[in-house]
């Protein structure tokens, strides 16, 4: 059977809910998340926002776009996405943009930084991710950034909405189970 994106993102979360809490800290289930209407272009973070840049081969870019998915800070049958090289900053949207903050221990924090996976827009074996306290809103990039916009029965928006999990880019990561799209 083929993995979806979607569907391995749900695997991991699940993965996390039950393995021991020291197996978790040992080995993080680390991804990167590639455009799919823009093939060679990642999410990473830049000055704390989340914007879409063409792969760099160089420590720090595969760092900045390589994300650890959590279970759901405010629902655990969504996830969370915590950055690599920023241990405890989550993506989260604030004002329909994407950004990176430090945890905050309210409600509206883990609200705005949880999201629940989808089959990809334009593509099932890509991901597509709704917000959960917004949940027509789906995350897409525009302008190469990444916002939090009400879907759009539109192919650009789909395309825009749509990425594929890839194998980490931080330098010497593996990835936490085989994941589509190699």
């Amino acid at each position: 059977m083929k993995f979806t994106g979607a569907m391995c993102l749900v695997v991991i979360v699940f993965c996390l809910l039950v393995t021991p809490a020291s197996a978790q800290q040992r080995i993080p289930p680390a991804v990167s998340l590639e455009s799919y209407n823009h093939p060679g272009y990642c999410v990473r973070h830049s000055n704390f926002k989340l914007v879409l840049n063409e792969v760099e081969d160089t420590a720090l870019f595969g760092e900045d776009a390589t994300f650890i998915p959590v279970p759901g800070l405010a629902d655990n049958q969504c996830m969370s996405i915590q950055s690599y090289n920023y241990p405890g900053y989550y993506m989260r949207h604030s004002d329909f943009k994407l950004v990176l903050n430090e945890f905050e221990d309210t409600n509206g924090f883990k609200e705005d930084a949880t999201f629940c996976p989808r089959p990809g827009l334009a593509d099932f074996y890509g991901s597509s991710l709704v917000s959960y306290n917004y949940p027509n809103h789906y995350v897409r990039h525009s302008n190469f950034e990444f916002v939090l916009n009400e879907f759009e029965d539109s192919t650009l928006f789909k395309e825009d909405a749509t990425v594929f999990v890839r194998r980490p880019l931080a330098k010497g990561l593996t990835a936490y189970l085989p994941i589509a799209h190699n």
